[in-house]
């Protein structure tokens, strides 16, 4: 749960103070004021769809606010004391939402190729975006090519499994970190005959060792020099 404070000169009532939350649709948020001190209040935030109406506890100076924002967006604080607005009221807190953000699969590649991912962030409200590949001991370049969304990509330079780790305001992804097996297969060719008569079917074998099971596609073209 989200809050903050306000602190109240010796000249202000607790029982005067009407803070107001507002949400990104306009509408004002109902809140709750708590006593925590001689001069200071913690306001509450209550949702609206709960239902319940700001309460004032008397008797201290001190009121925290407390809220769960519900949306994502700009939420506007309004706090006055009595009629007086507080010093840099209204106030400006900003929502996100980091399980907003969708991230495509990330897929097994080769050494010295580079592997691609991309992360839509449009729905998931202002922030930081953080990429580390490895611990950030791998680089990666980091490409818009449309507003919200970025395409990401490296190259592995050596055999083995690899971690991407994604942040958000400094948050994990419930997905973090991902992990892609990179491998450099090495191929042998075997049995190929150098000196073949024509009409006749032939064959060869193909040998790859790989340091991980993996699906590979075998490319084989046979040209002729007439």
């Amino acid at each position: 749960m989200s809050h903050f404070e306000i602190f109240l000169n010796s000249l202000s009532t607790p029982g005067k103070l009407r803070p107001r939350l507002i949400s990104p649709d306009g509408s004002s948020v109902p809140v709750d004021l708590v006593t925590e001190g001689s001069d200071e209040v913690r306001v509450q935030y209550i949702p609206r769809e709960v239902g319940r109406s700001p309460v004032v506890t008397e008797g201290s100076d001190e009121v925290r606010v407390q809220y769960i924002p519900r949306e994502v967006g700009d939420h506007t604080v309004c706090v006055k004391c009595g009629a007086v607005e507080a010093g840099g009221s209204p106030f400006t807190a900003k929502a996100y939402d980091a399980r907003a953000i969708i991230v495509s699969a990330l897929h097994d590649g080769y050494v010295n190729r580079p592997i691609r991912f991309t992360i839509d962030v449009r729905k998931a409200g202002e922030g930081q975006l953080q990429i580390m590949v490895n611990s950030g001991n791998l680089p990666n370049e980091v490409e818009l090519p449309e507003t919200g969304v970025y395409e990401i990509s490296f190259i592995p330079v050596e055999p083995g499994r690899h971690k991407v780790e994604i942040s958000f305001n400094d948050e994990n992804l419930p997905y973090s970190p991902m992990t892609c097996n990179v491998i450099n297969p090495l191929a042998e060719v075997v049995e190929l005959r150098t000196l073949q008569q024509v009409e006749q079917e032939t064959e060869f074998l193909i040998k790859i060792r790989v340091a991980y099971k993996m699906d590979l596609a075998v490319d084989c073209i046979i040209m002729c020099k007439s």
